[in-house]
């Protein structure tokens, strides 16, 4: 996990997940720094992680981006909140009572069960991506900030990052075209940052 947290390609990335290794009393071999995504079986839902964001996208741009998946076709759509994020999530359940709500503090075997049922993850960059970017979960990740951009954005393959200089600048129906795209395999539907493309 810190290691796909972290990014590759970089030796002071292999010198932080060593470290991390040896305060845990674990000793690495060379197959330890190979991220080989597990790759869950697809699943048929949209998965929204209201985690990593900050309280910068109200609930008025989240419905018009639930509104655009279900017009493109997307039924069952599930927003994962922690506690921080309760009084927003209610707020969505209430206005859209079809949107499955879950809100809590999520263990990895809770967010691996999720990301099992799912075809992608909305996020903003933080630990859902990382931890979908190793079982193989395509990722559209927003961000408002560029300069983490190779070192937390999502490494599953089909993955894309759609970007402005503030989270509350990015269109809702840009990410709802681009969700529905991004399921159905097609080209990015607007401006977005492809890893190993750009």
């Amino acid at each position: 996990y810190v290691h796909a947290q972290m990014g590759s390609g970089r030796a002071n990335r292999y010198h932080q997940t060593q470290v991390m290794a040896s305060l845990m009393g674990v000793e690495l071999v060379e197959e330890d720094l190979i991220i080989s995504p597990m790759l869950l079986p697809l699943g048929r839902k949209i998965l929204i992680s209201l985690e990593a964001f900050p309280n910068h996208y109200p609930a008025e741009l989240w419905l018009q981006v639930v509104s655009g998946l279900r017009a493109g076709g997307h039924s069952e759509i599930t927003l994962l909140a922690t506690p921080f994020q309760e009084k927003l999530a209610h707020v969505l359940a209430t206005r859209d009572p079809l949107l499955k709500v879950v809100i809590g503090n999520f263990t990895l075997d809770c967010l691996q069960a999720h990301f099992a049922e799912s075809s992608l993850l909305i996020s903003a960059p933080g630990q859902g991506v990382a931890l979908a970017s190793l079982v193989g979960l395509r990722v559209l990740m927003m961000t408002g900030d560029l300069s983490m951009l190779w070192e937390m954005g999502p490494w599953s393959p089909g993955s894309r990052i759609i970007s402005a200089p503030s989270f509350s600048e990015i269109n809702p129906e840009s990410i709802s075209n681009e969700v529905v795209s991004m399921v159905l395999g097609g080209a990015p539907v607007g401006p977005c940052w492809i890893k190993g493309e750009v």
